[in-house]
């Protein structure tokens, strides 16, 4: 007797590996596998069915992969859900993880594009096809292939979020190629533009507002968002504390997002590099331009350097208009005949400060570039010095 329960126990198959037996009810051939407990501590069984024994051989192992390679929804998830109900649950999970204006242009994404197009397919049942309709669907609009790119950014994301949930979604989508990004042309404005576009700031009373955004290559926000505060004049130096951001009205503000509202929809924001909060060197000609401004500045409540002439926070697209219209003054344009982007003052500054040989890690922290300064937190003041100085000289001004 104990060599039979002896036997028995050695051929007793190990979890997950299934068994077959033709049900009687029906005369179908079944193929079961127990992949262990659900979260109320219940046996979780998985089964497929079919008419032959081959056919439900083969659907056995298929379920056996899909459970080794974490491919199979989690009990209670539902294997019959759609892009379209996944996207419903996620959209207020993903406001949760994200900035406002993140959201908001993720909700687009998922609105205009990704539910109209494959919301009514399976999760379990994507293919790579699919991705490639969905991004079809946004060139065919007349969208560019970044927007695709985009598109199809923010699904991957969504999907990887459902499969974290426990919802089978195959590994295929995941290995797909991406759309690639259409051809950019975003330059560095040449030297003879930035010597005309110098002549016309020159001459404005928020000189210091144009000179700080071409020295600095900061962006838009984090430029409108500077604060008196952040500007220590005697020391000679300034600190990005935070950027400038206007949110709907009804826009949920994460908790773990650092905020100060400062007017309507008006609210300064951490900035969106981590660890920017570096102490950085004023040029002394900056800083000069920055106190003979003040001495003028229209007064605001908001301790913010510019704003409009009310002394409210400047938002972006009248800060853009305004550069647009320096440039007309300046005669200057893009060679596509465009404006200059703002942000391509940002570009031109950092490929200047290459030319010049600066170290990275220097040009990294003056652009608050995130994967750098986050792991080179402090930086030599002297030798951004000395690198904003060579910037300022290649500008054609007086440092």
């Amino acid at each position: 007797m104990s060599s039979t329960r002896t036997t028995r126990a050695r051929q007793r198959r190990p979890q997950g590996s299934g068994g077959l037996f033709q049900r009687a009810s029906d005369g179908l051939w079944v193929g079961r596998v127990d992949v262990g407990f659900d979260s109320r501590g219940r046996r979780d069984r998985r089964q497929v069915s079919a008419k032959t024994r081959a056919e439900a051989a083969r659907k056995l192992k298929q379920l056996q992969r899909d459970i080794a390679s974490g491919n199979i929804p989690t009990a209670g998830t539902g294997a019959r859900t759609t892009v379209k109900s996944w996207s419903d649950a996620w959209l207020p999970q993903h406001e949760r993880t994200v900035r406002p204006n993140v959201y908001v242009t993720d909700r687009g994404v998922v609105r205009r594009w990704i539910v109209p197009t494959i919301g009514h397919r399976r999760l379990a049942d994507l293919t790579p096809a699919d991705l490639r309709r969905l991004a079809d669907a946004v060139t065919n609009a007349g969208r560019s292939s970044s927007t695709a790119l985009n598109v199809h950014a923010v699904l991957v994301k969504m999907l990887r979020d459902a499969r974290l949930e426990g919802h089978a979604v195959p590994d295929r989508i995941f290995d797909a190629p991406r759309p690639r990004p259409a051809a950019s042309d975003r330059d560095q404005i040449p030297p003879a533009h930035l010597l005309a576009i110098l002549r016309v700031i020159a001459d404005r009373p928020d000189t210091s507002r144009w000179l700080f955004r071409m020295l600095y290559g900061v962006r838009q926000g984090e430029a409108l968002g500077l604060t008196w505060e952040a500007i220590d004049l005697d020391a000679g130096s300034f600190t990005i504390e935070w950027q400038l951001e206007q949110f709907a009205k009804d826009a949920t503000l994460p908790t773990w997002l650092r905020t100060r509202h400062l007017t309507g929809t008006m609210w300064l924001v951490e900035p969106k590099t981590k660890n920017r909060n570096v102490t950085l060197p004023l040029l002394p000609f900056l800083g000069a331009s920055f106190e003979a401004y003040r001495e003028t500045a229209t007064p605001n409540r908001y301790g913010l350097v510019w704003t409009d002439a009310s002394g409210e926070p400047i938002r972006d697209h009248h800060d853009r208009r305004e550069w647009h219209a320096i440039q007309r003054a300046a005669g200057v344009a893009h060679p596509a005949g465009r404006p200059w982007h703002l942000h391509e003052t940002r570009h031109t500054a950092a490929s200047i400060l290459i030319d010049e040989g600066t170290d990275p890690r220097v040009v990294a922290a003056i652009l608050g570039q995130s994967k750098v300064v986050q792991a080179y937190v402090h930086v030599d003041a002297a030798a951004t010095s000395k690198a904003l100085g060579r910037l300022a000289k290649r500008l054609g001004i007086e440092a």
